[in-house]
């Protein structure tokens, strides 16, 4: 993944920035600019280049079109029309990543990560008005794109990359047959919402955890001590305020930036086998976790909804 100034720092900063800039947004004018998300991952696509960014654009405006003049007509429940609205973001992005993928010299880990934004982007324009969201979309994502910039110019080159210098001899975070894997996520993302009503840790997240779990079992364990860690510190934040929503969400992004710059600073100091680098994948991977289990009851939620999906997708990628 192209990053700003080829620094993981920089571009984990510059990611959780957008997400307390689309948050504050939100709390200023009431509307939610793509998703808490939407504009980091724009940001980053239009670092990227022109294309990449042009296409999620079109990819968005394409999804809530479809969705407006077809989905919108069947009298579906509030969870049913994330879903729907998901379901048609992701395969929409698999088509076009089929036919533009080579043209579109980003890696796995940028693609899988932006299959979501179509769909955010339409869940949230059916509730605000596709105008506000739009223009509030657009607003975020070039603040933070103008921030990310100033920020790779001015900082000192050597602070900037250091941590990618020490992390050069890991491989980066790749998915094997994503046409086979991702799908076979949604799946079991939309049947355990379907069947239980429960979050089962995002709609892609479970092929990049298996990634991790068939590359390194170190880097694994690592991971899921770092959703542990980060769980009881949302729940430590929960007692004592009222950090609900959004907020609790970005609060879980902030410690998934913390969960990961610990697993990085170790892999860096320490040779863990297979240990796949990642700039946002991991970080986003931890929040949503984590947040899941903090909506949810956290027994239910593990037993029928995380674990089998998780284990599917590992059960997936070693199959394919």
């Amino acid at each position: 993944m192209e990053v700003f100034g080829g620094s993981l720092e920089l571009a984990r900063a510059v990611f959780l920035l957008g997400a307390v800039l689309a948050l504050v947004y939100k709390m200023k004018f009431g509307v939610t600019p793509g998703g808490i998300i939407v504009p980091s991952l724009m940001a980053l696509a239009l670092y990227s280049g022109l294309v990449p960014f042009i296409i999620m654009v079109l990819l968005s405006a394409a999804n809530w079109g479809i969705y407006k003049l077809f989905l919108a007509r069947f009298p579906l429940s509030h969870r049913m029309e994330s879903l729907a609205a998901m379901s048609l973001s992701i395969m929409l992005s698999l088509i076009v990543m089929a036919l533009f993928q080579q043209y579109i010299a980003n890696s796995h880990e940028f693609i899988v990560m932006n299959l979501v934004t179509p769909g955010l982007f339409t869940i949230s324009a059916r509730k605000y008005g596709v105008t506000p969201v739009t223009f509030g979309t657009l607003v975020v994502t070039f603040t933070v794109y103008i921030i990310g910039i100033t920020l790779a110019a001015v900082l000192p080159v050597g602070t900037l990359t250091q941590s990618a210098a020490s992390l050069a001899h890991y491989q980066h975070l790749e998915l094997v047959n994503p046409f086979i894997v991702l799908p076979v996520s949604l799946a079991i993302a939309g049947i355990t919402y379907w069947q239980f009503g429960l979050r089962s840790g995002g709609y892609v997240i479970g092929p990049i955890v298996a990634a991790i779990a068939v590359s390194s079992w170190v880097q694994a364990l690592m991971l899921v001590a770092g959703i542990i860690f980060s769980y009881f510190a949302i729940q430590i934040v929960l007692k004592y305020t009222q950090v609900i929503g959004l907020r609790r969400f970005v609060l879980s992004l902030v410690a998934g930036f913390v969960v990961v710059s610990i697993m990085d600073w170790i892999a860096a100091r320490y040779l863990v086998p297979g240990y796949l680098v990642s700039v946002t994948a991991s970080l986003i991977a931890v929040a949503v976790v984590t947040n899941d289990l903090t909506l949810q009851s956290p027994k239910d939620s593990i037993k029928k909804g995380v674990m089998p999906s998780m284990l599917v997708s590992y059960l997936t990628r070693l199959a394919v």
